[in-house]
This record gives C-alpha cells, sequence and structure tokens, in this order.
C-alpha cells in the first residue's frame, strides 16, 4: 500500500508545473502580442479618419474613437483575441493568469521596445485607449477559450 501512494506524484508538484506553464504561455502571447501588433498597428494607424467624424464629434473625441475602434482595436485587439483564445483553449490554461500575465508581459516588452520616454507611466492618457483595449481584447479571449477547453 505504500508503494502505492509513493508512486502518485503529489497535489503540490502538479499544481506548481501547471502554474509554470500558465506563467510560459502567458509571457509567450504577451511577448507575440507586442511584437506582431506593433506592426499591424503601423499599418492601421495609417488608415485615414473620416472628416464627417470630426465634424460631428467634439474632435479630442472623434480622435478617441478612432484610435479604439480602428487602431488599436485592428492592431493590438484582434491579435490579443485570438492568441489567446486559441492558447488557452488548446493547452487547457487558466485563464485569468494567462491573460494577467500576457498582460504584463506585453507591456514590458513594448517599454523595453520603446524606452522610457513613451510610457504610460509619464502620458497615461495617450495610452488609454491601448491598455482597454489589450485588456478587454485578452480578457475576452482567455474567457471563451476557457470556456471551449478541449481536454
Amino acid at each position: 500500500m505504500d508503494a502505492h501512494f509513493a508512486r502518485a506524484p503529489a497535489a503540490g508538484v502538479i499544481c506548481i508545473k501547471r502554474l509554470m506553464r500558465d506563467l510560459g504561455f502567458g509571457v509567450v502571447i504577451g511577448v507575440l502580442v507586442a511584437i506582431f501588433g506593433v506592426t499591424v498597428t503601423g499599418y492601421t494607424s495609417a488608415i485615414a479618419a473620416p472628416i464627417k467624424l470630426f465634424q460631428i464629434l467634439d474632435p479630442s473625441l472623434g480622435s478617441l474613437i478612432w484610435d479604439v475602434f480602428v487602431v488599436q482595436l485592428l492592431g493590438f485587439g484582434v491579435l490579443s483575441l485570438v492568441f489567446a483564445y486559441f492558447t488557452v483553449k488548446q493547452f487547457a490554461l487558466t485563464w485569468l493568469l494567462t491573460v494577467v500575465v500576457a498582460f504584463v508581459s506585453s507591456q514590458v516588452v513594448l517599454y523595453v521596445m520603446n524606452g522610457m520616454e513613451t510610457s504610460p507611466v509619464h502620458q497615461p492618457m495617450d495610452f488609454l485607449p491601448h491598455l482597454l483595449v489589450l485588456v478587454t481584447m485578452l480578457s475576452l479571449g482567455g474567457y471563451w477559450g476557457a470556456r471551449e477547453k478541449n481536454i
């Protein structure tokens, strides 16, 4: 009877392995979203906003809406939704932990790539659309992926 218990892995070992797997995949998602998101956002930033948007709305509100729904959503939002959804679904990850680690790692990569002068700490309102879209789409992708796990 003691031999049977000696062969079974401890519950703590399984939890640590799962935690490390979730952290690892979260970092991978974050790095991929940061690298590919910068490239795609470069293209979506070149899309011209219609002048009618600024005639109807206040220019600052029109600019915010355009930045959220066109530049950031198409640049970072779609990528983060797809990466989070398929990774959480395929590898049966803990979605909230994976999303938080992906968000933090993507921000660290962007900070390293762009430097201190363009950080959200110095200009928080300039980064509001980016942070809003990234948190929302990573969370949606991770949550939807967790609901349809491949076990």
